[in-house]
């Protein structure tokens, strides 16, 4: 089981809202400044990133914690830990991604949350506001 050791998630909630709202200013003056019709094509993919990256961390989807080297999706990780009530879990920190183990008398099987720090390496650069988990075993 993860247990957050360092940080908030309410705080890194609101630090989360405040950068994607200058996130969302910059590109509207962007955009304002360019006409559609006469953008370059690097002006059309840098508005196609930071596009994807706000649709990708939604603060009601997205709360990104390290868990040692990496950064998963905190949310992804509580709504699975809430199915697997009853049954026996178990974390182990891999390579590039967290696997949670499960098992009960007859079903067994395994979840992996792999590392999203490649794309969180826009904000990190910025601020490390992330909060910080440890595996803990219970």
């Amino acid at each position: 089981m993860l247990e957050i050791v360092e940080g908030s998630l309410d705080e890194s909630k609101e630090e989360m809202k405040l950068l994607l709202k200058q996130i969302r200013s910059r590109l509207s003056q962007f955009r304002k400044g360019t006409h559609h019709s006469k953008r370059t094509d690097q002006q059309q993919s840098y508005l196609d990133k930071w596009d994807a990256f706000l649709d990708r961390f939604k603060v009601s989807q997205m709360a990104p914690v390290k868990v040692g080297h990496i950064i998963i999706n905190y949310k992804v990780y509580g709504q699975l830990i809430k199915k697997l009530k009853g049954f026996s879990v178990q974390c182990e920190l891999q390579d590039r991604c967290l696997v949670i183990y499960y098992e009960k008398p007859s079903v067994k099987g395994e979840m992996r949350l792999f590392d999203i720090s490649h794309l969180t390496k826009e904000i990190v650069e910025n601020k490390d506001f992330f909060p910080r988990a440890e595996i803990i075993d219970y």
